[in-house]
């Protein structure tokens, strides 16, 4: 959650994550999936202008 602050809105791999963290990237995918399913994690999707899917974004969700 620490790297998803720091970094929030920035685009990012799950590699990069990994990388930072020391951690593997399956690791990393399963943990974002799992925040992301518990509502604790916003995914951002990133587009180059010709339409080719960039790296995500996360960031923590707003609260209301």
């Amino acid at each position: 959650m620490a790297f998803v602050i720091e970094h929030e809105g920035k685009p990012c791999s799950k590699a990069m994550i990994a990388e930072a963290l020391g951690r593997n990237k399956k690791t990393i995918d399963r943990l974002v999936a799992n925040l992301k399913n518990g509502g604790l994690l916003v995914v951002e999707h990133t587009w180059s202008e010709s339409g080719g899917q960039l790296a995500d974004s996360y960031r923590l969700p707003r609260k209301k």
